[in-house]
């Protein structure tokens, strides 16, 4: 070991410590001596020093082995500081180049470097010519150790480097806060492109193209006096954030930020955070969606001392905290879009609070931040349409005073010129007395620019329907004068639905053999109700329908009406069902007892569709395909649909069927059966009127009395008029007996050559 010094006062000199054998410049200790005291000892070594150490016969100490030498537990400390997992780096592993001990303050300074690229966040940041600093600090005051050791103490950590990304570097510093990565630096160029930055970082774009008209310019933003700063773990993931002054003209003053958020086990959130110290809300708007806010003079008038505008490309929970400003301190969720933060100053408070202003597809929305600064409907009215009285405004027929009701949020529509409000009504509402009320009432009010007057209503609540709580939806009628109510529910049952609104379902004279085929209790699914309720009138029309399982037959459609009136008193329910797969003489006996088995043609398989009523109601019709077909009259109609069998076997009506109406035709069957004990089933064509063409099997004490068929002077002409002529008396009586058209021929009452009525379309 060599010591050297030059001496040029007595207070204050250097004294150099190192190889004997080399350069000093390769490796030494300075002592630095003023005032006869000890200020500090360094060492340092030049990169190409180092480099010539380096390849020398021995390698520089590291941190921890320096480290180490003057204390065993101090490198124990080190080696918890390993700032990301083994994996990645461990600066306390990196050779020494630099070495200091501040004798007035006691700190050790030991700085180590590494000449590799060096991982810091996975996929994302990587540093280039990075070292690391360890600052140790001196314990006094302790008994001296056999060892000569000192106790020291950790005082600072830090690792620092260059990251370039896009084009641009930026000098960062690293510390470590238990598991917690914290990186901050700033970029060594005057600008930095937004656009640039966040694509090299990340393929999330933060305006998808389309959804702001501002966008091409809010993309070619760069920002002046750029910062970088990031926040890693691997628990919970990494933020990274770009702060400076935007170049977008009006925006010089404000301070904005960009984020890049990707936590463990989520998709990445790209957000755009600027905080202006003064703004107008309308000019803001008009510069990101080009809508123009002058039409509602009270947003129009609005200059905000304070603006806060947050863009994100998804929801976002947690924005860093601005020190010069508690606007978006408390907001616990930013939608995906466009949110403004502001505080408004409205009439009502007096004071001006804070409100979220939502900007999304042309749409803008007013929220307060604090629900106790909520405004009333009046209140609201009143400050958005001071020019308008609107205090004899009907929002539903039999609603309360909507007015008093306490509104937090209001929106303007841009393309249909609208303003929107939510209110919550506390009471419910009687759409029948007693038996039919909605709870948990949620409405929506819309009010167009241009006439205030004629609010449009929607709106949501809860309804009970046969001991079933589902959820309804409501809306003003175009005329005014009331609502329509719809709602969904996976299971009802029908005996309940008639209980609870007094209402019967079976005619009186086939009650009994309905009762047994399970039509007074059986359940309805995905049902679906509508009902429309008008001011001043009691009588409701409540339409039901879904899917009925029927003891018989599971899985029929159901269409259903239930009618309630007041004059005369009556309540009852009309109710259709379409089955598939059936035939008509199962329907038949099924409902009536009637067997007609001898009947072939009525057990093809086919579409049938029953309709079922204690009573008829002529201006009404049922919805479906077959049941709006059937009139609703007293009593029990069945229609169906099928096509003649290609052989009818000897079967006497199937071969009358297909001699009148023809053959490969579809056949429609329809019967009104108010009694089990007689009926007539009608038989004709399904694409035509029943009056042109058809055939009625007359049923009497579960025999069949006749069979006849019968047109009209205009229908037999409509049915000449077709495309096929009726058959001739001749041809019918053929079908049945050959022997009988020879019979005919002979009742000839003229001579061929005058008339020959057998000839004649029947």
């Amino acid at each position: 070991i060599q010591l050297r010094s030059n001496i040029l006062s007595a207070k204050k000199f250097v004294i150099t410590i190192g190889l004997a054998s080399g350069s000093l410049s390769v490796a030494s200790l300075k002592l630095q001596v003023s005032n006869t005291t000890c200020t500090g000892i360094a060492a340092d070594w030049s990169r190409n020093a180092y480099a010539s150490l380096l390849r020398g016969d021995r390698q520089s100490n590291s941190i921890e082995e320096i480290a180490a030498t003057m204390n065993k537990a101090t490198a124990e400390v080190l080696l918890k500081l390993n700032v990301l997992s083994s994996s990645v780096f461990n600066p306390v592993k990196w050779p020494v180049n630099f070495f200091s001990y501040d004798c007035d303050t006691k700190t050790v300074t030991i700085r180590g470097s590494s000449t590799s690229f060096v991982p810091v966040i996975p996929s994302l940041l990587t540093l280039s010519d990075v070292s690391a600093e360890v600052n140790l600090t001196v314990v006094t005051g302790e008994p001296a150790r056999p060892d000569s050791s000192l106790d020291l103490l950790l005082a600072g950590f830090e690792v620092s480097g260059t990251w370039t990304v896009g084009g641009i570097q930026f000098g960062l510093t690293i510390t470590k806060d238990n598991e917690l990565l914290s990186v901050t630096g700033t970029a060594n160029e005057s600008f930095v492109s937004v656009d640039g930055f966040l694509a090299a970082v990340s393929d999330v774009k933060l305006i998808p193209d389309g959804v702001l008209s501002a966008s091409a310019g809010l993309r070619a933003i760069s920002l002046r006096q750029a910062v970088f700063s990031a926040f890693y773990s691997n628990a919970t993931g990494y933020t990274i954030s770009l702060s400076g002054i935007p170049s977008i003209s009006g925006w010089e003053s404000a301070k904005l930020t960009m984020l890049l958020q990707r936590l463990t086990g989520q998709s990445p959130v790209v957000t755009m955070i600027a905080i202006f110290p003064s703004f107008s809300v309308s000019d803001l708007v008009k510069q990101l969606m080009e809508i123009d806010l002058s039409v509602i003079l009270f947003i129009d008038s609005l200059k905000l001392k304070e603006v806060g505008l947050v863009i994100s490309s998804d929801k976002v929970t947690s924005l860093p905290v601005f020190s010069n400003s508690d606007l978006l301190a408390n907001v616990e969720l930013f939608p995906k879009g466009v949110t403004i933060v502001t505080r408004l100053s409205l009439v009502a408070m007096g004071t001006a609070e804070p409100y979220l202003i939502h900007i999304e597809q042309g749409k803008i929305r007013f929220e307060a931040i604090n629900g106790s600064f909520c405004l009333n409907v009046g209140q609201l009215l009143n400050i958005l349409f001071p020019d308008n009285d609107l205090s004899s405004t009907v929002f539903l027929p039999g609603l309360g005073d909507v007015f008093a009701i306490s509104t937090c949020e209001f929106s303007y529509d841009g393309g249909n010129e609208t303003i929107s409000f939510v209110v919550t009504i506390a009471e419910s509402v009687d759409l029948l007395e007693d038996i039919l009320t909605i709870s948990d009432l949620l409405l929506r009010v819309d009010v167009p620019l241009a006439a205030p007057g004629n609010v449009a209503v929607s709106g949501s609540g809860n309804l009970t329907i046969g001991s079933t709580k589902v959820s309804v939806t409501i809306e003003k009628t175009s005329e005014g004068n009331g609502f329509s109510v719809r709602a969904f529910a996976d299971r009802l049952s029908i005996d309940k639905i008639l209980t609870q609104f007094e209402a019967g379902l079976l005619p009186a004279e086939l009650e009994t053999i309905l009762r047994r085929s399970g039509f007074d209790k059986f359940e309805i699914l995905n049902s679906a109700i509508q009902l429309t309720v008008t001011s001043g009138e009691t009588d409701i029309e409540l339409y039901l329908s879904g899917i009925a399982n029927i003891a018989e037959w599971t899985g029929a459609r159901l269409s259903s009406v239930l009618v309630r009136k007041e004059t005369p008193k009556v309540s009852f329910m009309a109710a259709g069902f379409e089955l598939v797969n059936t035939n008509f003489a199962s329907i038949v006996h099924q409902l009536t007892g009637f067997d007609v088995a001898g009947i072939a043609v009525l057990h093809q398989a086919m579409k049938i569709a029953i309709v079922i009523s204690p009573h008829s109601l002529p201006n009404v019709s049922l919805q479906g395909d077959m049941v709006s077909q059937l009139p609703i009259k007293e009593g029990l109609s069945v229609v169906s649909t099928f096509k003649l069998p290609a052989d009818c076997d000897g079967d006497l009506l199937c071969t009358l069927v297909k001699t009148i109406l023809g053959s490969g035709t579809d056949i429609q069957l329809r019967s009104n059966i108010l009694s089990a004990k007689k009926f007539v089933i009608t038989i004709g064509l399904a694409s035509g009127s029943l009056s042109v063409a058809s055939l009625k099997l007359q049923v009497s004490n579960t025999t069949c009395t006749g069979i006849a068929a019968d047109w009209s002077r205009n229908a037999y002409a409509s049915l000449l008029r077709g495309d096929r002529q009726s058959n001739s008396i001749e041809e019918i009586a053929a079908t049945m007996n050959k022997a009988t058209a020879e019979v005919l021929l002979k009742l000839n009452v003229l001579s061929s050559s005058v008339f020959n009525p057998v000839k004649w379309p029947v």
